[in-house]
Protein backbone atom coordinates (compact mmCIF):
# COMPACT_ATOMS: atom_id res chain seq x y z
CA UNK A 1 0.00 0.00 0.00
CA UNK A 2 1.03 3.63 -0.38
CA UNK A 3 2.88 4.90 2.67
CA UNK A 4 1.24 8.28 3.29
CA UNK A 5 3.59 9.36 6.06
CA UNK A 6 6.74 8.45 4.17
CA UNK A 7 5.35 9.62 0.85
CA UNK A 8 6.65 6.50 -0.84
CA UNK A 9 5.14 3.68 -2.84
CA UNK A 10 6.69 1.06 -0.58
CA UNK A 11 5.02 -2.29 -1.21
CA UNK A 12 2.10 -0.90 -3.20
CA UNK A 13 0.64 -3.83 -5.12
CA UNK A 14 0.10 -3.25 -8.82
CA UNK A 15 -3.59 -3.91 -9.58
CA UNK A 16 -4.55 -7.11 -11.33
CA UNK A 17 -2.19 -8.39 -14.02
CA UNK A 18 0.05 -5.39 -14.73
CA UNK A 19 3.67 -6.17 -15.44
CA UNK A 20 6.46 -4.54 -13.45
CA UNK A 21 9.18 -2.58 -15.20
CA UNK A 22 11.59 -5.45 -14.59
CA UNK A 23 9.28 -7.84 -16.42
CA UNK A 24 8.96 -5.32 -19.27
CA UNK A 25 12.72 -4.99 -19.53
CA UNK A 26 13.14 -8.78 -19.61
CA UNK A 27 10.54 -9.00 -22.38
CA UNK A 28 12.28 -6.26 -24.36
CA UNK A 29 15.65 -7.96 -23.99
CA UNK A 30 14.01 -11.01 -25.53
CA UNK A 31 12.64 -8.86 -28.34
CA UNK A 32 16.06 -7.47 -29.26
CA UNK A 33 17.23 -10.97 -30.11
CA UNK A 34 14.44 -11.50 -32.63
CA UNK A 35 16.10 -9.63 -35.53
CA UNK A 36 19.13 -11.87 -35.25
CA UNK A 37 16.95 -14.97 -35.24
CA UNK A 38 15.14 -13.70 -38.33
CA UNK A 39 18.33 -12.76 -40.18
CA UNK A 40 20.19 -9.58 -40.99
CA UNK A 41 17.61 -8.44 -43.56
CA UNK A 42 15.12 -7.93 -40.74
CA UNK A 43 17.74 -6.15 -38.65
CA UNK A 44 18.46 -3.67 -41.42
CA UNK A 45 14.81 -2.82 -42.05
CA UNK A 46 14.18 0.88 -41.32
CA UNK A 47 10.93 1.93 -39.65
CA UNK A 48 10.77 5.68 -39.19
CA UNK A 49 7.21 6.41 -38.03
CA UNK A 50 6.39 6.65 -34.35
CA UNK A 51 2.90 7.00 -32.87
CA UNK A 52 2.56 8.33 -29.33
CA UNK A 53 -0.81 8.13 -27.57
CA UNK A 54 -1.13 10.18 -24.38
CA UNK A 55 -4.15 9.46 -22.18
CA UNK A 56 -5.37 11.13 -19.03
CA UNK A 57 -7.01 8.60 -16.70
CA UNK A 58 -10.82 8.49 -16.67
CA UNK A 59 -12.95 10.10 -13.97
CA UNK A 60 -12.15 8.79 -10.49
CA UNK A 61 -14.25 8.35 -7.39
CA UNK A 62 -14.02 10.42 -4.20
CA UNK A 63 -16.74 8.41 -2.47
CA UNK A 64 -14.39 6.84 0.09
CA UNK A 65 -12.41 9.76 1.51
CA UNK A 66 -10.34 7.38 3.63
CA UNK A 67 -8.59 5.94 0.59
CA UNK A 68 -5.08 7.23 -0.13
CA UNK A 69 -4.91 9.00 -3.47
CA UNK A 70 -3.22 6.16 -5.39
CA UNK A 71 -5.98 3.74 -4.39
CA UNK A 72 -8.97 5.73 -5.66
CA UNK A 73 -10.86 3.74 -8.36
CA UNK A 74 -12.86 4.96 -11.33
CA UNK A 75 -16.40 6.13 -10.69
CA UNK A 76 -19.41 5.24 -12.83
CA UNK A 77 -18.62 7.87 -15.44
CA UNK A 78 -15.00 6.78 -15.60
CA UNK A 79 -15.98 3.14 -16.10
CA UNK A 80 -18.15 4.27 -19.02
CA UNK A 81 -15.67 6.67 -20.62
CA UNK A 82 -12.51 4.56 -20.54
CA UNK A 83 -13.81 1.76 -22.80
CA UNK A 84 -15.57 4.36 -24.97
CA UNK A 85 -12.26 6.02 -25.77
CA UNK A 86 -10.69 2.63 -26.39
CA UNK A 87 -13.45 1.92 -28.88
CA UNK A 88 -12.81 5.18 -30.70
CA UNK A 89 -9.12 4.37 -31.02
CA UNK A 90 -10.02 0.90 -32.27
CA UNK A 91 -12.27 2.47 -34.92
CA UNK A 92 -9.15 4.22 -36.26
CA UNK A 93 -7.30 0.88 -36.41
CA UNK A 94 -4.94 2.12 -33.71
CA UNK A 95 -2.10 -0.24 -32.96
CA UNK A 96 -0.49 -0.32 -29.49
CA UNK A 97 2.75 -2.24 -29.07
CA UNK A 98 3.51 -1.04 -25.55
CA UNK A 99 1.14 0.39 -22.93
CA UNK A 100 2.60 2.08 -19.84
CA UNK A 101 0.45 3.46 -17.01
CA UNK A 102 0.79 5.14 -13.67
CA UNK A 103 0.30 2.49 -10.97
CA UNK A 104 -2.52 4.51 -9.39
CA UNK A 105 -5.68 2.38 -9.43
CA UNK A 106 -7.63 4.90 -11.53
CA UNK A 107 -4.90 4.91 -14.18
CA UNK A 108 -4.55 1.12 -14.22
CA UNK A 109 -8.32 0.65 -14.50
CA UNK A 110 -8.32 3.11 -17.41
CA UNK A 111 -5.50 1.18 -19.06
CA UNK A 112 -7.25 -2.16 -18.61
CA UNK A 113 -10.53 -0.86 -20.03
CA UNK A 114 -8.82 0.61 -23.09
CA UNK A 115 -6.62 -2.49 -23.53
CA UNK A 116 -9.77 -4.61 -23.69
CA UNK A 117 -11.06 -2.60 -26.64
CA UNK A 118 -7.67 -2.52 -28.40
CA UNK A 119 -6.98 -6.25 -28.02
CA UNK A 120 -3.91 -5.44 -25.94
CA UNK A 121 -3.14 -8.10 -23.29
CA UNK A 122 -3.74 -7.01 -19.70
CA UNK A 123 -0.63 -8.84 -18.57
CA UNK A 124 1.51 -6.67 -20.83
CA UNK A 125 0.44 -3.36 -19.28
CA UNK A 126 3.52 -1.84 -17.65
CA UNK A 127 3.02 0.00 -14.35
CA UNK A 128 5.65 2.74 -14.00
CA UNK A 129 5.58 4.69 -10.74
CA UNK A 130 7.36 7.61 -12.39
CA UNK A 131 4.08 8.45 -14.16
CA UNK A 132 2.20 9.02 -10.89
CA UNK A 133 1.49 12.78 -10.88
CA UNK A 134 4.59 13.25 -13.03
CA UNK A 135 5.90 16.53 -14.37
CA UNK A 136 6.01 16.77 -18.17
CA UNK A 137 9.79 16.39 -18.06
CA UNK A 138 9.45 13.11 -16.15
CA UNK A 139 6.87 11.76 -18.59
CA UNK A 140 9.15 12.67 -21.47
CA UNK A 141 11.99 10.69 -19.87
CA UNK A 142 9.79 7.59 -19.81
CA UNK A 143 8.97 8.10 -23.48
CA UNK A 144 12.52 8.80 -24.60
CA UNK A 145 13.97 5.68 -22.96
CA UNK A 146 11.74 3.30 -24.93
CA UNK A 147 13.39 1.03 -27.43
CA UNK A 148 13.36 2.11 -31.09
CA UNK A 149 11.67 -1.09 -32.30
CA UNK A 150 8.53 0.01 -30.39
CA UNK A 151 6.64 2.12 -32.95
CA UNK A 152 3.27 2.54 -31.21
CA UNK A 153 3.41 3.67 -27.56
CA UNK A 154 0.56 4.55 -25.18
CA UNK A 155 0.97 6.27 -21.81
CA UNK A 156 -1.79 6.70 -19.23
CA UNK A 157 -1.16 9.33 -16.58
CA UNK A 158 -2.40 12.39 -14.73
CA UNK A 159 -2.90 16.11 -15.05
CA UNK A 160 -1.43 18.69 -14.94
CA UNK A 161 1.64 16.91 -16.30
CA UNK A 162 -0.19 15.32 -19.22
CA UNK A 163 -1.68 18.58 -20.49
CA UNK A 164 1.66 20.39 -20.06
CA UNK A 165 3.45 17.69 -22.05
CA UNK A 166 0.88 17.84 -24.85
CA UNK A 167 1.34 21.61 -25.07
CA UNK A 168 5.09 21.24 -25.17
CA UNK A 169 5.11 18.57 -27.87
CA UNK A 170 2.50 20.26 -30.08
CA UNK A 171 3.60 23.88 -29.45
CA UNK A 172 0.00 24.77 -28.55
CA UNK A 173 -1.74 26.19 -25.51
CA UNK A 174 -4.43 23.64 -24.71
CA UNK A 175 -6.30 24.56 -21.53
CA UNK A 176 -6.94 21.04 -20.38
CA UNK A 177 -6.91 17.39 -21.41
CA UNK A 178 -10.17 16.20 -19.83
CA UNK A 179 -10.49 12.94 -17.95
CA UNK A 180 -10.28 10.03 -20.44
CA UNK A 181 -8.95 12.51 -22.99
CA UNK A 182 -6.67 11.13 -25.70
CA UNK A 183 -3.97 12.88 -27.72
CA UNK A 184 -2.52 10.83 -30.59
CA UNK A 185 0.69 12.14 -32.14
CA UNK A 186 2.46 10.77 -35.23
CA UNK A 187 6.15 11.49 -35.84
CA UNK A 188 8.56 10.90 -38.70
CA UNK A 189 11.47 9.85 -36.46
CA UNK A 190 13.38 6.63 -35.83
CA UNK A 191 13.98 7.03 -32.09
CA UNK A 192 11.78 8.14 -29.23
CA UNK A 193 14.53 10.40 -27.96
CA UNK A 194 14.02 12.55 -31.09
CA UNK A 195 10.37 13.48 -30.58
CA UNK A 196 10.99 16.45 -28.25
CA UNK A 197 12.77 18.31 -31.05
CA UNK A 198 10.45 17.13 -33.83
CA UNK A 199 7.06 18.44 -34.83
CA UNK A 200 4.28 15.84 -35.05
CA UNK A 201 3.02 15.18 -38.56
CA UNK A 202 -0.50 14.59 -37.29
CA UNK A 203 -2.29 15.40 -34.04
CA UNK A 204 -5.61 13.89 -32.97
CA UNK A 205 -7.29 15.22 -29.82
CA UNK A 206 -10.39 13.40 -28.58
CA UNK A 207 -12.34 13.20 -25.37
CA UNK A 208 -15.67 11.63 -24.31
CA UNK A 209 -17.87 14.70 -24.84
CA UNK A 210 -16.27 15.87 -28.10
CA UNK A 211 -18.61 14.21 -30.58
CA UNK A 212 -21.69 15.42 -28.75
CA UNK A 213 -20.32 18.97 -28.63
CA UNK A 214 -19.49 18.87 -32.33
CA UNK A 215 -22.99 17.61 -33.14
CA UNK A 216 -24.58 20.36 -31.05
CA UNK A 217 -22.38 22.97 -32.71
CA UNK A 218 -23.48 21.83 -36.15
CA UNK A 219 -27.11 22.75 -35.44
Amino acid sequence: MFNIEAGQWGVFRVPRKARTRLERDARNRERVQEPFRSGMDHLLTSRTMKTLILVRHAKSSWKDRSLPDPMRPLNKRGRRDAPLMGQRLAEQATDVELMIASPAVRAMETAEAMAEELDYPWDEIVADERLYHADPEDILVVIEEQDPWVDHLMLIGHNPGMTSLVNGLTRTNLDNVPTAGVVKLTYDVERWIDIASARPLHVLFDYPKKRRQEAEGAH
